[in-house]
């Protein structure tokens, strides 16, 4: 016995009751088609009127409906895209799910230490590249049950608009190429 969709509406046979009938194009594929093209329409509409209603905001508006939580969670999902933004830090920090696959410019009077981090939900092939702005001393250390290989050994950065970048090789073990002293 034929049945219609519980959404749209559109006509269903049952081919073991009606198996033998013949095909009515105009009931079976035209008139469902319709069907289709009816919806489309009115959600075409609805989608017009709403983008129409938005664009009638000032930016002002629209930004102050934005709330810092709407940014951070923006903020989180983006950067779990693997996309790549700039950090600026001004103190010692440990390395966070925040860093991942960014640049970080390092900057003030402060020496600063980061501290590479075992944190696992940072997940391996991770990559910061870290940038020296100013003549500060830029120090990394592992925290304990983590791993850090460095040419020599070598876990500072060498002076004024020198670079290195952090790479997740593996669980908790990190690798730090770049220009680096003593």
């Amino acid at each position: 016995m034929s049945e219609r969709t519980s959404n749209l509406g559109l006509l269903k046979k049952d081919p073991s009751a009606e198996g033998s009938d013949r095909f009515r194009i105009k009931e079976l594929l035209n008139d469902n088609w319709d069907i289709i093209d009816e919806i489309v329409q009115e959600v075409k509409q609805v989608t017009e009127s709403n983008s129409n209603q938005r664009h009638n905001h000032t930016n002002k508006e629209i930004l102050d409906d934005i709330s810092v939580s709407d940014v951070d969670s923006w903020n989180k999902s983006f950067n779990s895209l693997n996309y790549g933004h700039k950090v600026i830090k001004s103190e010692s920090f440990k390395i966070s799910i925040s860093e991942i696959n960014s640049v970080v410019n390092l900057v003030g009077d402060e020496n600063i230490v980061v501290t590479i981090s075992a944190d696992s939900e940072i997940p391996v092939g991770t990559q910061i590249a870290f940038i020296t702005l100013n003549d500060q001393s830029i120090s990394f250390i592992p925290e304990e049950g983590c791993i850090l290989y460095s040419k020599d050994n070598y876990r500072k950065l060498d002076g004024k608009y020198s670079s290195a970048s952090l790479i997740k090789n593996d669980v908790n073990t990190w690798v730090l190429v770049g220009g680096l002293k003593e």
